[in-house]
């Protein structure tokens, strides 16, 4: 099957949104980890779905990089040190929730 461009609006048919935000989701996480593994960079995503059901991914974790964000203050330097956790944590979002809303608020 060939690649063909997709308009980008809201998908119609439930199931076929459904069904594509799964695979998305999946994809961004990927495309997320690989470039805090190849960049040395610290990464979160925040994905809450329409049904307002919440995803994330963090690395080297989430409560790491939003703690830092959070302590971090506008305009200051953030270093860009190696992480020596290279475990990706993508599930529980009981406390990112917290998180999120903190940033809403800043």
């Amino acid at each position: 099957m060939s690649h063909r461009k997709i308009e980008m609006k809201l998908m119609e048919n439930k199931s076929s949104r459904l069904v594509t935000f799964s695979k998305r989701k999946s994809g961004l996480f990927k495309k997320a980890m690989e470039l805090s593994i190849l960049c040395g960079v610290e990464v979160v995503v925040l994905l809450f779905s329409v049904g307002g059901k919440a995803y994330s991914f963090g690395h080297p974790s989430i409560e790491a990089v939003t703690k830092k964000f959070l302590h971090e203050g506008e305009g200051s330097h953030v270093s860009h040190g190696e992480s020596s956790n290279d475990d990706a944590n993508i599930g529980s979002v009981s406390g990112e929730n917290k998180s999120y809303i903190k940033l809403l608020e800043q």
